[in-house]
């Protein structure tokens, strides 16, 4: 029986810090002793690059249909070519609690295959349902093979049938906001994405063709992270003190508000509940541990601020699930 929790950190607008924020909580994670699988889902394949030297990383990417294969394409390949099921992926241990299934260029090919795939389900085809679950397959398998209580998938800025697929499959979703008026506008287009996602898929897992493995459906809102504003005397500078307030407020109305209309359960909590933490503008910090693979808190400058906040964020994560 599946214990552990899919968590995608989305939101189609880029340039909020999805890949740098995916990290940092689940390094917070596994320090709190979590065990942590994360999935490279964004065919640029940040997360990877974050987490691995280029070397590796050519390797993974070089070997990725040969035998040897362990990046998120090797996985889907085989059902995108008409096989039933999805290669089996050994994660790649990157420290202490925390594992990686690299991203892969090619996946911009599956991304291709899965709208005609969705069309297929809505037909009732059992090949369009074998593909639209392909990377949940792969991440069940991969997920026991680490005992991992968290997967955390690192998504590309769109809202595409890869994105879909994904987010629907996930027991929860975190979203990321940059501090910033496109941020603002962007929550209405979210909310909006995510309630015609899952009620396209109430449609498509109704009367399925026998045998066929279904998404799960129903991601509910765990929180959100307003991420890179500046601080003054420790506390967020005039302006965007006075942005939190309109985030907390187009989050009630343009995402919590449009999923409670028609899926109550999946937005138990209001706006202010919802603030798992803010994560200030680290600076330098940020950008060098990115190069280093390393958490902020790691890295001179950041220090014991960063592992604060993070570890407070994913404190806020184990408590919404755990009570």
């Amino acid at each position: 029986m599946t214990t552990f929790k899919r968590i995608a950190i989305f939101n189609h607008k880029g340039g909020v810090g999805k890949t740098s924020l995916t990290a940092n909580i689940a390094f917070a994670l596994a320090k709190l002793g979590q065990k942590v699988l994360l999935v490279d889902s964004d065919p640029q394949c940040s997360l990877t690059t974050y987490l691995a030297d280029e070397q590796a990383v050519g390797e993974w990417l070089n070997e990725s249909l040969t035998e040897r294969g362990r990046t998120i394409w090797s996985a889907v390949y085989p059902v995108m070519s008409g096989q039933s099921a999805p290669k089996e992926i050994e994660p790649v241990e990157r420290r202490d609690n925390l594992f990686l299934i690299p991203g892969d260029i090619s996946l911009s090919e599956f991304e291709e295959d899965l709208s005609d795939a969705f069309g297929d389900c809505s037909k009732r085809r059992i090949r369009g349902y074998a593909r639209v679950t392909a990377i949940s397959r792969m991440v069940e398998n991969a997920a026991k093979k680490v005992d991992a209580d968290f997967v955390f998938y690192d998504s590309g800025p769109n809202i595409g049938p890869l994105n879909k697929a994904i987010v629907l499959d996930c027991d929860g979703v975190i979203i990321p906001a940059a501090c910033d008026d496109f941020s603002l506008r962007a929550l209405s287009t979210l909310g909006h994405t995510l309630v015609k996602w899952i009620v396209e898929w109430q449609g498509l897992s109704t009367n399925p063709p026998d045998h066929a493995v279904l998404l799960r459906g129903k991601p509910e809102i765990i929180g959100y992270i307003p991420q890179r504003f500046k601080v003054w005397g420790g506390l967020p500078a005039s302006d965007y003190s006075g942005f939190m307030t309109k985030l907390e407020v187009r989050m009630s109305s343009e995402v919590i508000g449009r999923i409670r209309e028609r899926f109550p359960e999946l937005a138990k909590r209001g706006a202010s509940e919802c603030k798992l933490g803010e994560v200030r503008d680290f600076g330098q910090s940020a950008l060098r541990a990115q190069r280093e693979g390393l958490p902020w808190w790691e890295v001179g400058g950041a220090g014991a601020a960063a592992e604060q906040v993070f570890v407070e964020i994913a404190n806020g994560i184990m408590r919404y699930y755990n009570g």
